[in-house]
């Protein structure tokens, strides 16, 4: 299964200045694949234009433009059956699997990390 979309935003004020926050391009891919009859293996893109945020200073707020993130998520999912009504579920997540640099807010948000874990369902 592939979905993709694409968003282009014209965020104008009407007194003709750019909205804070909104980026004028957005993109999303994902992928979902199951491989063998166990292994599910998910990927997620995403990928903006440049935004302008504004910052507090010691004077007032400045409007700061940040680069759009790009940024790629994995997830793999492994089911092994254990009993009749007993299935255990192994699982794995990396954000940002590119390790790219990337702002929320105009903060740093975290480079690659990774979640992983057991389900149990019964």
């Amino acid at each position: 299964l592939v979905q993709t979309s694409y968003t282009y935003t014209n965020s104008d004020e009407p007194s003709g200045v750019r909205a804070l926050r909104i980026p004028d391009h957005s993109f999303t891919l994902r992928a979902n694949q199951t491989l063998w009859q166990r292994l599910d293996v998910a990927t997620d893109i995403l990928a903006t234009s440049s935004y302008t945020y504004p910052l507090f200073t010691g004077s007032g707020s400045r409007d700061f433009v940040f680069k759009g993130p790009l940024r790629a998520d994995v997830a793999v999912h492994y089911t092994i059956p254990l009993r009749e009504r007993l299935t255990a579920r192994l699982y794995t997540r990396i954000e940002n699997i590119t390790n790219r640099r990337r702002y929320e807010d105009g903060f740093p948000a975290p480079r690659a990390w990774a979640v992983a874990g057991v389900k149990l369902i019964f």
